[in-house]
Parts: C-alpha cells; sequence; structure tokens
C-alpha cells in the first residue's frame, strides 16, 4: 500500500525466492523488474495501480529460469507514447506466465523467448485499449522450443490495432518444437490479425491448436500462415473483415480452416 513515484526490483533471485508488488501506486514511471530469477523462484505483481509518463506501465525485463512462476493480475495500467502497456523482453524457459484481469491503457507487447517444453504464457480477462499514436495491441513473437499459447476469449482487445502472433524461424532439427497455441478473440475490435512463422522444418508443429476469432471486427486484413501443422482448427465466425483474408498451410495435414 505504498505510493511512489516508480517501482523497480534488480538483482539475481535464486532458489525459491519470493517478490511481490500489491496494493501499491506508482505515479510516474512504473513498474519494472531487471536481473533475473531461478529455481521455482515466484513475481507478484497484483492489484496496482501503475503509471507511466516516460515508459511503459509494466517493464519485465528480467530473465526468468527453471520452473519460476509470474503473475501480472487485477492491475490498472497506463502507459506512455513510448511505451506499452505491458512490455516483456525478458527471457522465460520452463516457467509459467499468467497475465489475467489487467486493464490497460496501453498494447501487449512481449519479445522475450517463451521457450521449454513445459512453458506457459496464459492471458485471460484482460481489456487492452491502444495509447494515442499506437499501432499495435497485441505482438507476441518469440513462442519455441514445445511452449503454450493461450489467449481465451475472456480478453477484450479493443482501439483498432493490430494483433499479431510471429513466431521464430529457427534452425531446422529432427526434434519438432510442437508449439501448441489457443488463441480466441471474441467481441474485440483490431486492425489486422497475422500469425505466421515455422519454428522448425520437421512435421507436426502447432499440434492440437485452435485459432478463433468470432465477433470481432477487424479493420484490415487477416493473414495467417501454418507451416509443417498437423492436427490444427482455424476457426473465423461472425467477424466483418475489412481487409482481405489469406490463410496458407505449408506441408501441413489434418488442418481445418473454417469462415463462416
Amino acid at each position: 500500500r505504498c505510493m511512489a513515484l516508480g517501482i523497480s526490483a534488480t538483482g539475481m533471485y535464486m532458489s525459491s525466492s519470493i517478490i511481490s508488488i500489491r496494493e501499491n501506486k506508482a505515479t510516474s514511471y512504473g513498474v519494472g523488474f531487471f536481473g533475473s530469477a531461478s529455481s521455482s523462484s515466484t513475481v507478484y505483481i497484483d492489484n496496482n495501480t501503475i503509471t507511466s509518463t516516460t515508459t511503459s506501465a509494466i517493464s519485465m525485463s528480467m530473465t526468468v529460469n527453471s520452473g519460476c512462476f509470474v503473475a501480472l493480475i487485477r492491475n490498472r495500467l497506463s502507459g506512455s507514447s513510448s511505451g506499452n502497456g505491458i512490455s516483456w523482453t525478458g527471457a522465460s524457459y520452463n516457467c509459467s506466465l499468467l497475465v489475467s484481469q489487467n486493464t490497460a491503457v496501453g498494447d501487449y507487447y512481449h519479445s522475450g523467448n517463451v521457450q521449454g517444453p513445459t512453458a506457459f504464457l496464459n492471458l485471460s480477462g484482460n481489456v487492452f485499449s491502444p495509447l494515442p499514436g499506437s499501432t499495435s495491441i497485441f505482438t507476441l513473437s518469440n513462442l519455441r522450443d514445445g511452449a503454450r499459447l493461450c489467449v481465451d476469449d475472456s480478453n477484450r482487445f479493443l482501439g483498432g490495432k493490430a494483433f499479431s502472433v510471429t513466431l521464430p524461424l529457427t534452425k531446422a532439427t529432427t526434434v519438432p518444437e510442437t508449439v501448441r497455441v489457443y488463441l480466441s478473440l471474441l467481441s474485440s475490435v483490431i486492425g489486422s490479425f497475422t500469425f505466421s512463422g515455422v519454428p522448425n522444418a520437421v512435421a507436426n508443429n502447432y499440434s492440437g491448436s485452435v485459432i478463433a476469432i468470432r465477433s470481432t471486427a477487424i479493420g484490415g486484413a487477416v493473414a495467417i500462415s501454418l507451416t509443417y501443422a498437423n492436427g490444427v482448427i482455424v476457426l473465423l465466425r461472425d467477424s466483418p473483415i475489412s481487409g482481405s483474408l489469406s490463410f496458407t498451410a505449408t506441408s501441413a495435414q489434418n488442418v481445418y480452416f473454417i469462415c463462416e
């Protein structure tokens, strides 16, 4: 229940450390995490009112490893025009990341690795509205090595800005990454939708994934590209699209594309 211009945590947190920032108010510089955490450490940012006049409301630059749990929940966020609502540039390896029930003026930007067979990024119950001059509302670019993504239909993305998931190009190996995605947009207003990438030049990528867009107004183009996919459902329903619609499946099998 503290009030400060900004809050930051920096350092190396080892062996089941706990970092908790709860019920505080940051009025100018937001909340930032830097350094690293490992060995089942826990990070909570819970029920804060966070404003930044210079950068993102929450800046997650910390690297987290080995079963860490990070929760950004129930926060009221306002970023600056030179930042984001939530900026997540730190890498995470085999960790659970939860972003839930936040209300943000500013987009969600995640360029840090979400990596490993037990890695899980889950967004639920959030409302993201764009900052003035912003061109995007959701950007994710480094889901790999068996990681899972869940963006369920309890989120709302508003303001008619770009929504993008771009998976990285990585070297071909004999072991599938099997990235699994559950991505469902419901009753949102976005500018465009892009899902693309080639996680590995082997079969069965995205196995068991679902990409669903329902009752969402899209002010630009929709472009979905699946390569080496096996067992994927893509559904577009009751969603007016102002631009073009492109769906590409390369070296794929058991892929279902439904547009109605």
